[in-house]
């Protein structure tokens, strides 16, 4: 559904390698494609996006800011 901010970006690049020619709006595609997890891999990324990442940024940004404060 966003396929507008690939138009922009390509015709940024083509705009700024001075290839106007190949400015355009490209026709939207009418295919969608699915994805399809099992629950075990649902439950991954539940738990990698709430609980694994977030506490590895506090604890990363809490052991620079212990090192910083000892410096």
């Amino acid at each position: 559904e966003q396929a507008g901010n690939r138009d922009l970006f390509l015709n940024m690049v083509n705009w700024l390698a001075g290839e106007e020619e190949k400015i355009s709006i490209r026709p939207r595609s009418t295919e969608r494609e699915q994805v399809v997890l099992t629950g075990g891999q649902a439950k991954m990324i539940f738990y990698f996006a709430t609980l694994i990442f977030p506490a590895a940024v506090i604890i990363l940004g809490g052991g620079i800011w212990m090192r910083r404060r000892n410096l």
